[in-house]
């Protein structure tokens, strides 16, 4: 997980999903593109979007 590379794959997913749920804007793009709390697998539009809200890692 690029943005959190000292953590294990399972906690670098919580903070990303806590960063996520802090930002209302990502979250209502993120879940009108098929984005769940539950996804492990980004698509190329979910990935830009993160990148646009949080900046790349």
């Amino acid at each position: 997980m690029a943005y959190s590379p000292n953590l294990s794959y399972s906690s670098a997913m919580r903070t990303l999903n806590k960063w996520i749920d802090k930002c209302v804007a990502l979250k209502t793009q993120l879940f009108q593109r098929g984005y769940t709390n539950a996804s492990r697998n980004l698509t190329p539009e979910q990935v830009n979007l993160i990148f646009e809200y949080l900046g790349e890692p």
